[in-house]
């Protein structure tokens, strides 16, 4: 294989081939903000952090293991007890080139560094990524530039048959203990990774054995145990630091991204479930645990992620900015140091221009730094940044939608506010009630007799702000932002909570509200009743 040259006519291709890869993340999303743990300004200082310090850590780990056999060996699911770091996935492999690249684009958007500024090393870690995916992918795909064909089926033949010859049907009981334990691991994992989802990973989906109408799909759920975050020290009640669940969904079509989510039609594939089993390779084999015995390990988790959320909610800016930027780096980067058996070589601290980069990030910054993203990455032989403009913040009532379109007019909310669906429900009714900040979900905690059958009103799309909430029977959620598969969405779908995204006219609706929401049709509705 020739080595990717640090040439223009070769590099910018396969730029655009990433940023396209991007675009439809971002897109897809709508929003990555959150309101607990603002994710954008600690994703900017960490891509920063990654495209300076990564090609130095990546060519330590070339001189002692080829990048092919590392990404033949990431292959493995679950991972040991005592681990510093998550696991390394398919999610990792995108996070190669892709924080990387964000980082470059970044940089050039703050003046920290130009276009043509070591084109070198962007070939080189473009070239190593090829090589790991060499490896990892079955069928070699350059993962973020070529097609990956909706699939991530990496595991093993050996331990894909253990898994599915352990798979049992769910009796009457399964199906409520299964979606307890998975929705609980969810929400905490979400957290523990300050928002980012990197310790959750599926692969797949594999063809069942039992049946030609079941896919079977392999969901670790990474360090639930302490680890090298000083956060994590919440979990020392977990009785396991990772769990693997493996399960054949009947009847639906499952579509792996290139960043690691699954996507599922129908949505809500958790009713489709038919077999299930739960193991975990803690002590370095596999070890089954019986799903009856799994409601300990949940109520386990549960408390650490109560705990966790206080914790964090408690933190100032600064602090919540940095922690998020130091999980970022250490997951997208150093996690393959650690792989290769060269954790110790490397420096597990972020650098002093993070926290003083800290002042450049105004949210005006912010916005047109991932706008850019979007836009296009610059190309390597440009004169200068691309350029572009932020489109204004459209009028009040142009945001909250015209009379006849189900927006509310200028007399107020309409009777019907529309937004998108993230699965088809039942219609629930109930108290709309905005939840605004962590405050709001603490004050609501203390008190959760009342958090059962409320619809909840949010206006950002992240996955942890609400996250103590759902275990508390909320009706529904309305976000005004993001879309079903904003991190929310993929959240509320595995806890089976109807939820409408994207419905913007929303937020005219007052606190107390009565409301119907709808998404049996396909479409979210907000209905006042």
């Amino acid at each position: 294989m020739t080595a990717i040259a640090p040439d223009a006519t070769v590099l910018n291709p396969l730029l655009a081939a990433n940023q396209r890869c991007t675009a439809e993340l971002l897109l897809g999303r709508t929003e990555i903000q959150a309101t607990l743990v603002p994710t954008p300004p600690y994703i900017i200082l960490a891509c920063l952090e990654i495209f300076e310090r990564q090609p130095e850590v990546l060519r330590m780990i070339e001189s002692a293991v080829d990048p092919a056999e590392l990404g033949r060996a990431v292959r493995a699911a679950g991972h040991q007890k005592d681990r510093p770091v998550g696991g390394i996935d398919l999610l990792n492999i995108w996070a190669l080139t892709g924080l990387y690249l964000w980082g470059r684009e970044f940089g050039i958007g703050l003046g920290l560094w130009k276009p043509g500024d070591r084109v070198a090393d962007v070939a080189y870690t473009l070239d190593f990524t090829r090589r790991v995916c060499q490896g990892y992918r079955d069928d070699g795909a350059f993962v973020s530039f070529e097609d990956i064909g909706g699939h991530n089926r990496c595991l093993d033949a050996a331990t894909l048959s253990a898994f599915t010859d352990a798979l049992e049907p769910l009796d009457d009981e399964g199906p409520a203990a299964f979606k307890r334990l998975n929705g609980t691991l969810f929400l905490y994992t979400f957290l523990d990774s300050m928002e980012c989802r990197k310790n959750t990973f599926d692969s797949g989906p594999y063809p069942s054995p039992y049946s030609d109408d079941e896919a079977v799909i392999v969901r670790d759920y990474y360090a639930m145990g302490p680890d090298i975050y000083p956060w994590s020290r919440v979990a020392g009640g977990v009785p396991y630091h990772s769990v693997t669940l493996a399960f054949a969904v009947r009847n639906t079509e499952v579509t792996m991204t290139p960043w690691a989510t699954p996507a599922f039609s129908p949505e809500q594939y958790l009713d489709n479930i038919t077999r299930a089993a739960v193991f975990s390779r803690d002590s370095g084999t596999w070890a089954a645990i019986p799903l009856a015995e799994t409601a300990a390990v949940a109520d386990a988790v549960h408390d650490a992620h109560l705990t966790l959320y206080r914790e964090v909610a408690g933190w100032d800016l600064p602090t919540k900015l940095l922690s998020g930027a130091t999980f970022y780096f250490f997951e997208g980067c150093l996690s393959w140091a650690h792989e290769a058996g060269l954790g110790d070589k490397v420096d597990w601290s972020l650098s002093p221009q993070a926290a003083e980069r800290l002042a450049l990030l105004s949210e005006e910054v912010v916005m047109k730094l991932f706008g850019g993203l979007v836009m296009g990455y610059t190309p390597v032989d440009a004169a200068g940044p691309l350029e572009f403009t932020l489109p204004a913040a459209p009028p009040a009532d142009v945001e909250a939608g015209a009379p006849g379109d189900h927006g509310p007019g200028a007399g107020g909310p309409a009777d019907v506010i529309t937004g998108s669906p993230t699965f088809r429900a039942p219609t629930v009714r109930g108290e709309l009630v905005r939840v605004s900040s962590p405050e709001d979900v603490l004050n609501l905690l203390d008190d959760p007799e009342r958090v059962r059958g409320l619809v909840l009103l949010v206006g950002e799309p992240g996955a942890t702000f609400l996250s103590p909430l759902f275990d508390l029977g909320p009706a529904a959620v309305v976000c005004t932002a993001g879309t079903p598969l904003s991190h929310l969405g993929i959240v509320t779908r595995e806890f089976n909570i109807p939820a409408v995204m994207g419905a913007p006219a929303a937020a005219a609706l007052a606190d107390g509200t009565a409301v119907e929401i709808s998404t049996d049709s396909g479409a979210g509705l907000v209905k006042r009743v």
